[in-house]
């Protein structure tokens, strides 16, 4: 199966309140590897960035696969009360490792 993304340029004020504090190259990075190996869960795409950012530890990298999303910083949830679509797709589902890359949300890839 092949996917067709569309893209809306945004001015930098808006990224950065979109990106709640996210670095662009780390969003990058996640996108990258999670896209890198075809048919592949989120976790499997992940596992090699998340061995480099918890240093080769490998405890740390299966309870960070297994625990609960982070709730949403106060900055996104003000923008789900003010209607922004974007944010309202924003939080990961509780099983988000198990899903493919294409299932997630541009705003679920930046809560990773």
């Amino acid at each position: 199966d092949s996917a067709l993304i569309g893209l809306h340029f945004l001015g930098p004020a808006q990224l950065r309140r979109r990106l709640a504090g996210v670095s662009p190259s780390n969003l990058r990075s996640v996108v990258t590897a999670t896209f890198q190996q075809r048919r592949k869960t989120v976790r499997n795409g992940l596992k090699q960035l998340a061995l480099t950012v918890y240093e080769g530890d490998k405890e740390r990298v299966q309870q960070f696969f297994e625990s609960e999303p982070l709730p949403l910083p106060q900055s996104v949830q003000d923008a789900i009360d003010a209607g922004d679509e974007f944010a309202l797709a924003q939080q990961l589902p509780s099983d988000w490792v198990k899903k493919r890359p294409e299932e997630l949300t541009p705003g679920q890839f930046v809560e990773i």
